[in-house]
């Protein structure tokens, strides 16, 4: 039975005996429900309303309405239909004309409250809905928005699913939308909602948003024709409010092929929805003609790429206009990213094909991005970089490009390098004991030895031959004695390549006396640092340095690079060299039992001299993170070898007799407070500020005093960018950016430091001159004094991350 039906057969079916209705609607009224099961009374009871409702006689008119309330929320679902139906039929009944509408409105609410919370399928919903959409229409023409609002929240949550209705209900609810979605309904409530500060505008937002697609389509066009900016970032705003009911319009408005302003709204209000699903929709914007919407799609990666925002970040590196790929390099520049240091390696491959605009802002980030890949291909590239610089015929010292690559090599290399040696080491088996001599001697002592396997072997005895080599190697090495026990696991092998059990059993026993204590010829060459530091603290440091061996004129340290190792050299000899310009200047020979790498390792500074094994050469190299790992155990140790290093550390002492000064230019003494700011690897301000006295000035750099929290934060400064305000007159100051080279504490294990560094482009004399005459210059002693009276009364520098 349809809608139209049921109410021609209830205003058809009405009671003839008007006493007995009378009594049953009083019944009803103290709510004996069941009446409404009884189809004359229903179409009696809704007439019924109708006629006392033109009567005026509000009070019974309220009871009955309380009464057919609380029967649409019943238990029993005929209940509750026949409830609705007699409230539908009292509608129908007074709807023209009719003037009093808090008993129009009563009943409108108890029909809003039935869709809202009914779950039954009755077919008098469609009646009901129409009658609640001209009643909302006429509110919503009238600007009556509150009364409106409850109906189109309801209609918004069944159309959207968010209420569980069955498909005919919601396509109801969605032509509801379109039919309440006027335009003229729409540009009201639109210019509301623009132009209100009051309450009034929430009420005109909520509306909007609960009037669905129509009205977003509605929001949509008028955001692509406002002239009015504020009014933009409104509709915007008005249009993610509405929250993913707005994405199917986003997408049928991108299939139009919109002007570039429209996609970056859309890719803005995708952003804004925070949904890492929809990102598949802005992704080939990338390619778009217009920078500012490849701009906006790179926002929208960043805000809701989530686990796959650096995938997209790289797919972005390979689309986009170059001037955001400088942007990008700083945002994919990250350590065990290999993904994205092939990305920008390709990059570097490509750069004769870089916009010459924005070419050596990219060539420079690409250079400090590439800090964290100590790879082959990275300091091949550099390298390639550096040589193309030099051929071109510019300015080195004004050369940032050439700067900054030479500096991501002066990190790099040294960490190839340990890397190289390290695994070269560990992959040949070699230990730092074969030395040449060392090596000839042994040869001599096997001599008898091999004989005697010799004659086994031509005995046919091969079993008994590999028996004695084995015993013989594992009795040199539980002493240690590295260099007989692998020399005789080669004879093993070539005795009997099968003999694979003795073979294995043999290097796991070398292995594991390697890694247990300090071998014989180990002591021998330092005893003077045992006899120092005692068995403990001796076989510690030996547990956590590591072996690196090199051949002839293989370069170990450059001068220039930062690598805060210290070097044992156990075997063989090493060239000490500085450059000045473009000579080299032979400094020192060093033989086993020396040690070299004092100001680096213990100080923090980029190393002033060149080392170059002249002949095979085997080294016992400690890192900073070697020392941490004893550090707790054994807390005095790195003081006492410190004071080792230190007094055996003649470096400074070389340098000062070669006549060769580390600067290329004379230093001025001057005492100027300067204001700083860290910079990271792309030239951008950091957090940490800080002042400090300057107190040498030459025009390629200076060093400033400061105290800095401890050493570890100390460390993080080095190679740092730093940006620098220096007094100039009453009221102008010079700004540079420098490099710093080195922090040198005054006293080891104290907080006052001097800090080196490295200007990125050079000071004329004059302009050296010109700072210096303004200030009195003081004397080293008292510029200290001062430094140190001054800082008591400020904060520590202090850095976090590394």
């Amino acid at each position: 039975m349809d809608t139209s039906t049921i109410f021609d057969h209830f205003q058809a079916d009405h009671f003839q005996d008007q006493e007995l209705f009378l009594e049953n609607v009083e019944r009803f009224e103290h709510g004996e429900l069941q009446f409404l099961l009884d189809n004359a009374f229903v179409g009696s009871l809704a007439k019924y309303l109708s006629e006392i409702f033109v009567q005026g006689d509000q009070d019974q008119i309220y009871r009955l309405l309380n009464r057919l309330g609380e029967s649409s929320q019943d238990h029993d679902g005929h209940v509750r239909e026949r409830g609705v139906l007699t409230l539908s039929l009292f509608l129908e009944g007074i709807k023209k004309g009719s003037k009093n509408l808090p008993v129009v409105q009563q009943v409108m609410f108890v029909l809003v409250e039935w869709i809202r919370l009914e779950t039954s399928d009755f077919p008098v919903v469609e009646t009901v809905l129409q009658q609640l959409t001209d009643n909302c229409l006429q509110h919503l023409k009238s600007q009556r928005w509150e009364e409106a609002k409850s109906f189109l929240n309801v209609i918004s949550l069944v159309q959207s699913g968010r209420l569980k209705k069955n498909n005919i209900v919601r396509a109801l609810a969605g032509k509801t939308q379109e039919k309440l979605s006027d335009e003229e309904i729409l540009a009201s409530l639109l210019q509301a909602f623009l132009h209100n500060d009051d309450g009034q505008r929430a009420i005109c937002e909520d509306l909007l948003i609960s009037l669905g697609r129509p009205a977003g389509l509605y929001l949509v066009k008028m955001l692509l024709t406002s002239q009015d900016r504020e009014h933009r970032f409104r509709l915007i705003g008005l249009i993610i409010a509405a929250g993913h009911a707005i994405v199917p319009i986003l997408v049928e408005c991108l299939d139009k092929n919109p002007p570039w302003y429209v996609i970056r709204n859309i890719v803005l209000i995708i952003t804004a929805l925070k949904d890492s699903s929809l990102i598949e929709l802005v992704l080939p914007y990338l390619q778009h003609e217009d920078v500012r919407v490849q701009r906006q799609v790179i926002d929208c990666i960043q805000e809701i790429g989530d686990s796959r925002k650096r995938e997209y970040l790289r797919q972005a590196l390979r689309l986009v206009n170059d001037e955001l790929r400088v942007f990008l390099i700083m945002q994919l520049a990250q350590p065990d990213d290999q993904d994205s240091i092939d990305s920008m390696l390709d990059m570097l491959t490509e750069r004769d094909q870089f916009d010459q605009n924005v070419r050596e802002d990219m060539l420079v980030k690409l250079c400090n991005g590439l800090r964290f890949a100590p790879q082959p291909r990275t300091v091949n590239l550099l390298n390639q970089l550096v040589d193309e610089r030099l051929q071109s015929g510019g300015a080195e010292e004004t050369d940032l490009v050439l700067a900054a690559a030479r500096q991501t090599l002066h990190i790099l290399q040294p960490q190839l390098r340990h890397y190289t040696r390290q695994a070269n080491s560990e992959n040949d088996g070699v230990s730092f004991d074969g030395d040449v001599e060392v090596l000839k001697k042994v040869r001599n002592e096997l001599k008898a030895l091999d004989n005697k396997i010799n004659q086994l072997v031509k005995s046919k005895q091969t079993g008994r031959a590999i028996n004695l080599i084995a015993e013989r190697a594992i009795l040199a090495a539980r002493q240690k004695d590295f260099v007989t026990a692998e020399l005789l696991t080669d004879k093993m092998y070539k005795v009997d390549p099968d003999a694979l059990d003795e073979l294995m059993q043999v290097g796991n026993i070398i292995e594991e006396e390697k890694s247990t204590a300090v071998t014989s010829h180990y002591i021998e060459t330092w005893s003077a640092l045992y006899e120092l530091l005692g068995s403990d603290e001796f076989d510690a440091l030996y547990s956590v340095q590591r072996a690196e061996q090199y051949q002839s004129d293989e370069l170990i340290v450059r001068q220039g690079e930062i690598d805060s190792s210290l070097y044992f050299i156990s075997s063989g000899q090493v060239r000490l060299t500085c450059n000045r310009g473009n000579r080299e200047i032979f400094l020192k020979r060093l033989y086993p039992g020396d040690v070299i790498g004092t100001a680096p390792f213990f100080g923090i500074s980029v190393w002033t001299v060149t080392l170059t094994a002249l002949t095979p050469t085997g080294l016992q190299v400690l890192s900073r993170d070697g020392m941490q790992k004893i550090r707790g155990e054994f807390p005095e140790l790195e003081e006492r070898l410190y004071g080792y290093c230190r007094q055996n550390d003649r470096v400074p002492e070389w340098l000062r007799i070669s006549g060769e000064e580390r600067r290329d230019s004379p230093r001025n003494g001057t005492s100027i407070i300067i204001h700083n700011i860290l910079l990271d690897n792309y030239e951008s301000a950091t957090k940490y500020q800080f002042k400090s006295r300057l107190v040498d000035l030459s025009t390629g750099g200076g060093s400033f005093l400061v105290r800095i929290a401890d050493k570890d934060n100390a460390r993080r400064l080095l190679g740092r960018k730093l940006r620098s305000e220096i007094p100039l007159g009453e009221a102008d100051t010079v700004t540079v950016i420098s490099t710093i080279v080195a922090v040198v504490f005054e006293k080891y294990g104290q907080r006052g430091y001097t800090v080196h560094i490295k200007f990125n482009q050079p000071f004329s004399e004059n302009r050296v001159m010109d700072i210096i005459r303004q200030k009195k210059v003081a004397s080293p002693a008292h510029k200290s004094a001062l430094d140190v009276q001054e800082h008591k009364k400020r904060n520590y520098l202090t850095l976090s991350g590394k």
